[in-house]
């Protein structure tokens, strides 16, 4: 009976030494323990209410970006940005959007053999997300040996504050929706300050991504939504609203989608004297 019990208390040490130790993750690729967002939609007399699409965004620290845009739809350029970059000698090339877990979203230029001189690279991304923080990292090497002459990054804001492109998914049978992806709400990560620039790369002050954050529930088939407001930290969040939408439905139609390139031109004439990664311009975009 003592050896049994021995052997018991063992594998028991064993599973909780294993479960302390699970590295799993969620769809963000960071560590699932560090987030968890459910969110429940159930009618004033407590009934689950499945079915609805639940977009969310965070609330912008200042003017803009905070609307989401309902009314007078009928396109929408794919979310937009410019990065500029000087290269002094020729090299090859690279520079990269990745999310903050270092996974590649899109490679802009890809060990391309650039002359010397300024560039800008103008590109889009299609994410179907509210608020994300990606990073844009730079990278050049020496076209003989192989030798890396130069690396920076920059983090770049995706502010998209519009229902029918900020989707987190539709609510279950139990009226809930859940995720463990903590990139949909950057304000939770641990991120340095955040450079604002508008027309051009020049910096124009800092700025963090705030708590609040809007959610947005919609039934797409009466086309009826309800906007809530609410505050989303690092750890465990459990949230529950009432679908009460007011009238009169929604009249608005998703937009249309005008898709263009990612391109990559020369900005200005000389030779710049040293390797520079630029703040990209608008920051945050949408």
């Amino acid at each position: 009976m003592t050896m049994i019990r021995h052997i018991l208390l063992i594998s028991a040490a064993l599973v909780l030494f294993a479960s302390c130790n699970d590295s799993s993750t969620g769809s963000s690729g960071l560590n699932s323990r560090d987030f968890f967002l459910r969110i429940t939609m159930k009618t004033s007399k407590g009934n689950p209410v499945p079915g609805l699409r639940v977009s969310s965004w965070n609330l912008y620290p200042g003017q803009g970006f905070q609307k989401a845009r309902l009314q007078d739809r009928i396109e929408k350029t794919t979310a937009s940005s410019s990065i500029g970059f000087d290269v002094p000698v020729a090299a090859g090339v690279s520079l990269t959007i990745l999310e903050i877990d270092d996974r590649v979203v899109t490679p802009l230029v890809d060990n391309r053999v650039l002359k010397a001189g300024a560039y800008v690279s103008t590109f889009q991304i299609n994410d179907q997300a509210g608020t994300h923080v990606y990073k844009c990292r730079m990278a050049s090497q020496d076209t003989a040996s192989g030798a890396r002459l130069f690396a920076d990054s920059i983090y770049i804001v995706l502010w998209q504050p519009d229902a029918f492109f900020a989707i987190l998914g539709s609510t279950s049978a139990a009226g809930t929706i859940e995720t463990r992806d903590s990139l949909r709400f950057p304000n939770v990560l641990s991120l340095p300050p955040l450079i604002r620039t508008t027309i051009d790369p020049t910096p124009l002050e800092l700025f963090s991504i705030p708590d609040s954050v809007v959610i947005v529930a919609m039934d797409t088939v009466a086309q009826r939504l309800q906007e809530f407001r609410c505050v989303v930290r690092k750890g465990f969040n459990d949230l529950s609203f009432v679908w009460s939408p007011p009238t009169p439905v929604l009249s608005a139609a998703p937009p249309s989608i005008i898709r263009s390139e990612t391109r990559i031109a020369v900005e200005r004439s000389g030779v710049p004297t040293a390797w520079k990664l630029r703040q990209n311009y608008p920051n945050p975009f949408n």
